[in-house]
């Protein structure tokens, strides 16, 4: 679903994970629990500076996509007087 970009400066690494597109829906209008995707998985591998490589891992990215959630909003005014509603 998205793109996963691995920095590292002064031996500090840093995980920054992008969604490439909308995820595929089968209810638009759901949110929270029913709003899951199933998560995406990258195959992590570590190997310290004298090359001993440890384990492959598991990095685990869960999506959700909330739908949006709307509010009632009311205002009045004076005739000929505007209002802002947020």
């Amino acid at each position: 679903y998205g793109d996963l970009v691995v920095t590292v400066s002064g031996g500090v690494y840093s995980w920054t994970y992008t969604l490439s597109d909308n995820a595929p829906h089968t209810n638009a209008g759901a949110v929270g629990g029913a709003d899951q995707f199933p998560e995406e998985n990258f195959a992590v591998v570590v190997t310290d500076d004298d090359g001993d490589v440890a384990p492959v891992a598991n990095l685990q990215i869960q999506i959700n996509d909330d739908g949006p959630l709307a509010t009632d909003d009311s205002a009045s005014t004076a005739e000929d007087t505007p209002v802002t509603v947020n």
